[in-house]
């Protein structure tokens, strides 16, 4: 699917985030959105009977709507969905849609619709508009806040049944231009009127018992951000006259998609398998081969204003320097890791090099004035200053980024390292500093687990069954206590995962090694307190919070693992936070779910030394299967079933694959071979 369109097959948005201010609460407040385009698959119809007056203009809510199903083809993309429609007379009309948007072409998307009449004849009037008039209005909590996007519409029309829309965003201004073309059959002319945001087209369409009548909309979308630069408006018109017809886009949007899902299988069985699948086609389709060189993001939501000091999130430098470290691991990509990737990590590295101040009665470095993972808590009770001190998760993080920078410097070429040395700059002592502050920044403990933060052990307890009793649902405690005039910020409670986090980026080894570098102890026994403790004071306000505590406890085998992996998996398909999902799907937590099973649940590790698998089993899904990269490696297949791994490697020019099982046993699978392992 194109990174223009969101959602499955259905409403557009283009690929930039827009701005927007609006008064709230006597505030102004900047917002931003993911714009929705000009609405093309509109299509309004109605029956023009021969023996009786026009009918009501039909539409899902109409009384005469007798079914409404919906199917969504996960392997194809593609949305179709059946209505039928019956008057007081019994006149029916079933109407079928069959809408894509193109995997392979990113600029395309095509609508079919048919209309079959039972027990009457005459006309179907149909109406295709091409809708400017659009705004982000879809969350009724945000509709206070400014949702007109577009400005500066025009519309007219091409030869051959060619409607266009051109218009810009407020700001930055983006340009936009969309062509649609409409066929009939059987081939009728159309009534065209240019409206000031829109076009319609009007076409009366014969229809009889057992022969049904056809609208196709085909569409062409350009936006002034495209690469090559163009005006988008001779490209959508040009776009649209090459665009094939319906049964052509069809099988090459099948053929495309075919081709995604080959690099991105994952099966698994029951019901589990199939969200999971569910979850992997929302995420191929977002993060699809035409996203790549997109450089895009997906903001928070906002409600009613409130202070924001998510600026004060450093650990997020600490989460883009993890994930080029973990890419050149996992991609053997050295050229990336040695260029922008190093350019990335080292100014990170320095950044927390610079943020460290040492504190000599503690003779350690200390981190302050940060937000962490939690979100919660912005500042300590009744303290002037937004921010709390001493992050566990934030200084590991920094302490972890400052060790890999001193490991990238030592492997990066003489002439490629002295570049760097001169660009950022660094010197002999900033090197020394890194070296120091990356085993002496500061870990809070208090009654044998590790703090959350600097003073964590000294807030109050809550009374979680008392909060419970009286609200049931409390994943959202920080809205709950302010409305009782109160403030998180005093409690020992948490949104979602905070410290756990440790648990989610690192194994157990790799977590005890890098506290040992900092001069700490981190037993089995510590984490295993540690992560009872916060189990204890999470209210999971974050679909992502049942996520992680679900990894966690997955790796140290515990017993209420699948409850939480469990509730990540539903947490769109049953909308357990209560209306999120109706205001966009949780990709992120979409995106762990598979992550939890291929990676976490399999104990899978790609790196140098080749492919690492430890499974950990859950007997909830005690088999499946999926295709990942390793290396050079493209299309590698696990399989993994109680006690046996499979492991196929594709043939390949490539030397063979190293599996590296529990045990640190070493095995090789040669390109074109499939090998069995018993675990």
């Amino acid at each position: 699917m194109s990174p223009r369109w969101s959602g499955a097959c259905g409403a557009s948005a283009d690929d930039h985030r827009h701005r927007l201010t609006s008064g709230v609460a006597g505030e102004r407040v900047e917002n931003e959105d993911l714009v929705n385009l000009p609405n093309w698959t509109l299509l309004r119809y109605r029956r023009l009977p021969d023996d009786g007056p026009p009918g009501d203009w039909l539409t899902p809510d109409s009384g005469e709507l007798r079914h409404h199903g919906v199917r969504l083809d996960l392997r194809a993309g593609v949305l179709t969905r059946h209505l039928l429609f019956e008057d007081a007379r019994g006149r029916g009309l079933r109407v079928t849609h069959i809408r894509l948007v193109h995997m392979g072409d990113p600029g395309l998307a095509a609508q079919c619709t048919v209309f079959r009449a039972y027990g009457w004849s005459g006309s179907i009037e149909a109406r295709s508009l091409l809708d400017g008039a659009v705004t982000n209005a879809g969350v009724e909590r945000y509709r206070h806040l400014d949702g007109r996007h577009l400005t500066d519409h025009q519309a007219g029309f091409e030869p051959g049944g060619v409607a266009w829309l051109a218009c810009r965003t407020v700001d930055p201004g983006v340009g936009i231009a969309l062509a649609v073309r409409t066929v009939t059959r059987p081939a009728r002319p159309a009534r065209e009127e240019a409206t000031r945001t829109g076009t319609v087209q009007t076409y009366r369409l014969p229809v009889v018992p057992r022969r049904s009548a056809m609208v196709v909309k085909t569409l062409a979308l350009h936006t002034s951000t495209d690469r090559p630069a163009a005006d988008p408006l001779p490209a959508a018109t040009g776009g649209i006259a090459r665009a094939p017809e319906f049964s052509r886009l069809l099988a090459t949007h099948r053929a495309a998609w075919q081709r995604v899902w080959e690099q991105g299988e994952l099966h698994a069985p029951g019901e589990a398998g199939r969200i999971l699948r569910l979850h992997v086609f929302h995420l191929l389709q977002t993060l699809s081969p035409h996203t790549a060189e997109l450089d895009v993001g997906v903001p928070a939501r906002g409600g009613r204003w409130l202070a924001d000091h998510s600026r004060l999130q450093r650990h997020v430098g600490s989460a883009v320097a993890f994930n080029v470290w973990r890419y050149a691991q996992a991609t053997c990509d050295r050229g990336f890791l040695h260029s922008a990737g190093a350019e990335i990590l080292l100014e990170v590295a320095r950044y927390w090099s610079g943020a460290a101040v040492f504190d000599p009665a503690l003779g350690r470095y200390r981190i302050r004035g940060v937000v962490g993972p939690d979100e919660y808590h912005d500042a300590y009770p009744d303290a002037p200053a937004p921010g709390i001190d001493d992050n566990a998760y934030t200084n590991a993080t920094a302490a972890w980024v400052l060790a890999r920078g001193l490991d990238l410097l030592a492997e990066l070429p003489e002439a490629r390292r002295s570049e760097l040395a001169e660009q950022l700059p660094l010197d002999a002592a900033e090197i020394a500093r890194w070296e120091d502050v990356s085993r002496r920044l500061y870990v809070p403990f208090h009654r044998g687990v590790v703090s959350q933060f600097d003073g964590f052990g000294e807030l109050a307890e809550l009374d979680w069954d008392r909060c419970r009793a009286r609200y049931g649902d409390i994943r959202r405690l920080d809205r709950i206590l302010e409305a009782e005039g109160d403030s998180v910020n005093r409690y020992q409670a948490s949104k979602q995962a905070d410290t756990l986090m440790l648990g989610y980026l690192f194994r157990p080894d790799e977590l005890r090694a890098l506290f040992a570098r900092l001069g700490y102890a981190l037993d089995d026994e510590v984490w295993r307190a540690t992560v009872a403790y916060y189990l204890r004071r999470t209210s999971h306000g974050s679909t992502l919070s049942s996520l992680v505590h679900g990894w966690v406890l997955a790796r140290q085998k515990g017993a209420d693992a699948w409850r939480y992996c469990e509730e990540a998996l539903l947490a769109d398909v049953a909308d357990v936070q209560g209306g999120t999902t109706g205001e966009g799907i949780h990709l992120g937590a979409m995106a762990g779910t598979i992550d939890l099973v291929e990676r976490g649940i399999t104990g899978l590790e790609t790196g140098p030394e080749g492919l690492r698998v430890a499974p950990v089993p859950l007997a909830e899904i005690p088999r499946f299967a999926f295709t990942l990269c390793c290396g050079r490696h493209r299309g590698v297949r696990l399989r993994i079933l109680p006690g046996r791994l499979a492991v196929r490697v594709p043939a390949s020019p490539e030397g063979p694959l190293t599996v590296v099982l529990p045990g640190d046993r070493r095995v090789a699978v040669a390109p074109g071979q499939e090998r069995w392992f018993r675990l």
